[in-house]
């Protein structure tokens, strides 16, 4: 079965948290993402927008809808059929899909009880680090390094990620660059060999490792996303 995806915003997070579920679990569902808010040729059509622009309003008002068509908000205002979600968009949406559309309400019900727990030390860490320097984020998905640049970005800090352990060999070659050394800190977003942490320390680095715990990699990159953001909150240009 097939099901559209429009997303903007946090819900383009949200849609490459769903992408990546279904891809673990093998399942046989297409996740089809499409570029306007039209129904398109799915059997389901999605539409993820925390905070919709007014093209986004007048199209899904104006815009005959075909088969089932879920629009997941955290402002609806005047879009018809409208689901209004409370809290944290990307908890309250995962799980609402999860729920109502992927049948399967336990995970939902874990991914409802994430209560983010931000550890103060590593928040000043964070903090202080990203005020000053660029982050050469390293992650094995690519979910969690978007996720990163993408609320970095909102506050006007840039960020630089690489893919673990393919892009390995680029991540040490950018470190050896003598350029670099006093613009950037490797922040290792997730588990890596040991050998690559002292490979990173030979070049005159000290990590930053963020290990957060999950059951499952869903409800780690979603972990790793919802940080990206309390650590952008947090962060002052100075």
């Amino acid at each position: 079965m097939v099901i559209d995806v429009y997303a903007s915003g946090e819900g383009y997070l949200l849609y490459l948290l769903l992408r990546d579920y279904l891809t673990d679990i093998h399942s046989d569902l297409c996740l089809r993402y499409i570029d306007r808010p039209l129904t398109a040729g799915g059997n389901i059509s999605i539409f993820l927008i925390p905070q919709p622009s007014e093209w986004e309003i007048q199209t899904l008002s104006a815009v005959p809808r075909k088969g089932k068509t879920f629009i997941l908000s955290a402002n609806c205002g005047d879009i018809p059929e409208c689901m209004e979600l409370k809290g944290e968009y990307l908890i309250e949406g995962l799980a609402l899909v999860l729920d109502e559309i992927l049948n399967n309400p336990q995970l939902a019900e874990e991914i409802r009880m994430i209560k983010p727990q931000i550890d103060g030390d590593l928040m000043k860490t964070l903090t202080e680090k990203l005020t000053f320097y660029i982050p050469l984020a390293v992650a094995k998905r690519d979910t969690i390094l978007k996720g990163w640049k993408y609320y970095l970005g909102l506050k006007g800090f840039p960020l630089s990620g690489y893919l673990y352990p393919f892009e390995e060999r680029q991540i040490l070659s950018i470190l050896s660059n003598v350029g670099f050394q006093d613009k950037m800190f490797p922040l290792l977003l997730g588990r890596t060999k040991t050998d690559f942490v002292e490979e990173i320390k030979r070049r005159g680095f000290v990590p930053v490792e963020v290990l957060l715990k999950a059951k499952n990699n869903l409800e780690s990159e979603l972990n790793y996303i919802l940080l990206a953001k309390s650590v952008a909150e947090n962060l002052q240009k100075l």
